[in-house]
């Protein structure tokens, strides 16, 4: 099963207990558009994955497109490029969750099952596995969408910084 296959972009409205999240509402207002129009990071805009879903959880659907400034000698995607998606959408899928306080990377663990050439669309679906106060721990799964197969998989956990975020 592929994500796109099972996530929906279905989102309920904040209830009465729950407080309105701006950066979740930018998010998802941003559904469709690619990160050259909406990214906050250039490294996010090189990517420019396209936003296919966001959770009011953090889960988070991105897609890319393999292009030939990406690859490596042998003419397949870089690792590094790879971990550099999903560490990009863990990072976009945490800050939709508007925390008080700015959460950055302390560890990328990836693991790389196949490869992907130019052209290949892939899918990043981001879940989160557990949110503490102060380390969130979050995982990655990069799909081949054309054949089905998930060829990397990174976890991260997030610490929070002493540094608030303005909304």
């Amino acid at each position: 099963m592929t994500p796109s296959s099972s996530t929906s972009s279905t989102t309920s409205a904040p209830s009465a207990e729950q407080p309105t999240n701006t950066r979740f509402e930018l998010f998802h207002q941003a559904i469709g558009k690619y990160m050259t129009e909406v990214g906050a990071s250039s490294y996010g805009r090189w990517l420019n994955g396209k936003l296919l879903d966001v959770q009011r959880d953090g889960s988070m659907l991105m897609e890319f497109t393999v292009r030939a400034e990406m690859l490596n000698p042998a003419q397949t995607l870089h690792g590094g490029v790879a971990a550099g998606m999903m560490d990009e959408v863990i990072g976009a899928a945490v800050y939709s969750l508007g925390k008080k306080n700015l959460f950055t990377t302390v560890n990328l663990v990836s693991d790389y099952f196949a490869s992907a050439k130019t052209g290949d669309v892939l899918h990043a679906k981001v879940s989160m596995i557990k949110q503490g106060e102060k380390i969130i721990h979050v995982q990655c799964e990069l799909w081949l969408v054309a054949k089905g197969r998930m060829i990397a998989r990174s976890v991260s956990n997030m610490i929070r910084t002493e540094m608030e975020l303005p909304f």
